[in-house]
C-alpha cells in the first residue's frame, strides 16, 4: 500500500468498496485542470507577446525621424523620476515640417546638451 504521511495516495483511483462516483470525478476533473493550466498558460504568454509586439509595431509605423536644434542649454542633471532613460533630459527644441513651417516643443535630448545643438525626435504626423 502506497502510504504517504499517514495517507493513502492514489485511493481515488484504487478499488475500494467505500469509494464514491464523486471522488473518482473530482480526482478526473483534477487531472483536466491541471492539464489545461500545463497547457494554456504558455499560450496564452505567446499570444499575449504576439498582440503587443503588433501594437508596437503599428505604433512605430506612424513615427517618423526628423532633425531638431535646441532652443535652450538642457539641465546638466535629469530628473530622478522622468520616466526617461538615465542620460537624457527634457528640453525645448524646434525642428521643421515637411511643409516649411517652423515648430516647437519638447523632447528628450543629452543631458548637457547646449543651445543650437542639433538632435533627432521622433514625430508621428
Amino acid at each position: 500500500m502506497l502510504k504517504r504521511s499517514g495517507r493513502v495516495s492514489l485511493w481515488r483511483w484504487r478499488r475500494n468498496p467505500l469509494r464514491r462516483r464523486s471522488d473518482v470525478a473530482e480526482a478526473w476533473i483534477a487531472v483536466a485542470a491541471a492539464a489545461m493550466l500545463l497547457l494554456m498558460a504558455p499560450a496564452v504568454g505567446v499570444v499575449t507577446a504576439a498582440l503587443g509586439e503588433r501594437s508596437a509595431l503599428h505604433q512605430a509605423q506612424g513615427l517618423h525621424r526628423t532633425a531638431a536644434r535646441l532652443v535652450e542649454d538642457a539641465p546638466a542633471t535629469p530628473l530622478r523620476f522622468s520616466g526617461i532613460a538615465d542620460d537624457r533630459v527634457r528640453a525645448t527644441v524646434r525642428w521643421t515640417t515637411p511643409d516649411g513651417s517652423p515648430k516647437t516643443g519638447t523632447a528628450p535630448v543629452a543631458a548637457g546638451s547646449k543651445a543650437g545643438s542639433s538632435t533627432t525626435v521622433w514625430l508621428g504626423w
